[in-house]
């Protein structure tokens, strides 16, 4: 496999890349979203494709309570990952109870319940 998926954040699929130091990472060029660091670039693109198809359009519809890793793209600043639950209606950042403001998040990843 060495072709890499659409970038998951970009309406557009952006532009994704495999970027090269002393390890190897999938990233967009268009928003900057980075996968993880892995030793050969066939792991990179792996780890790219499989993390792409993790996340979720916001426009899908959430559960109340649903807790999830949600990323927040402000207009004109950076794009930031929360943890987050939906309480009424909207998505709450877990550290402080603040609520993200409507529009800016643009995906989430559910979080799985742990097993008892």
């Amino acid at each position: 496999m060495n072709e890499l998926k659409p970038c998951p954040f970009c309406p557009d699929g952006g532009k994704p890349e495999i970027g090269y130091t002393v390890t190897y990472w999938g990233y967009c060029h268009t928003c900057g979203t980075e996968g993880p660091y892995k030793t050969t670039r066939e792991e990179a693109i792996e780890a790219w494709n499989t993390r792409a198809s993790l996340w979720i359009p916001a426009n899908e519809t959430v559960q109340e309570g649903q807790e999830a890793f949600v990323r927040v793209k402000f207009p004109g600043g950076p794009t930031v990952f929360y943890w987050a639950t939906v309480e009424n209606g909207v998505w709450s950042e877990n550290f402080d109870d603040e609520i993200i403001p409507s529009g800016y998040v643009t995906h989430f990843h559910p979080i799985a319940e742990i097993p008892a």
